[in-house]
């Protein structure tokens, strides 16, 4: 039975997103993240997703085994869609789960958002198989951590902030060459 509290806050889930949540989005630090593993227990209600990002891991000087890992506590649900496939059971994500982690199989990142409410988080996730699928993943928790592969843990901004130095530098970097060449249209 949900307490009080529970009945007023708004729960984060992208088919009705209520009124009061807050959207973000994560492309500036998943968009061509390599998802490399996915495990969900379902008995201890986790999913956690390993990610390298190479460009962030470079740009900010990680050691090239460094992982990013979005941690999700007390999971409420998981969907993968595929195209008109829907796989919602445990066995459904389980196969995804075994596409991710094949040999010579590649699952990139090309969107991903994030919303937030109290005691509440959903992901969207689009990916790129290299097997020529396009899954989405949907998660609903009761909370995210998002960890380094060293054990370190990043709030929210600091790993938002990551990506957008990453993405900010290479704008500035291409304004730079722009001028040099005389492209600026001056």
């Amino acid at each position: 039975m949900e307490s009080a509290e529970e009945q007023k806050s708004p729960i984060a889930d992208w088919i009705y997103p209520p009124e009061g949540v807050e959207e973000l989005s994560l492309w500036d630090s998943l968009h061509d993240a390599r998802l490399i593993r996915a495990r969900l227990d379902p008995v201890e209600r986790t999913l956690q997703l390993d990610f390298d990002i190479r460009h962030v891991r470079e740009f900010h000087h990680f050691s090239e085994d460094t992982r990013f890992i979005l941690r999700f506590l007390g999971v409420n649900s998981v969907r993968v869609t595929n195209r008109t496939e829907f796989l919602d059971t445990s066995a459904g994500f389980q196969d995804f789960a075994e596409k991710v982690e094949a040999e010579g199989a590649t699952t990139d990142t090309f969107e991903a958002d994030l919303l937030k409410a109290p005691g509440s988080v959903a992901l969207r996730l689009y990916l790129n198989v290299n097997d020529g699928s396009y899954p989405e993943v949907i998660v609903r928790a009761e909370r995210l951590a998002i960890l380094l592969s060293s054990g370190r843990e990043l709030a929210l901004e600091e790993f938002l902030q990551l990506g957008e130095a990453f993405w900010e530098e290479r704008s500035r970097k291409r304004r730079e060459r722009g001028t040099q060449s005389g492209l600026d249209g001056k």
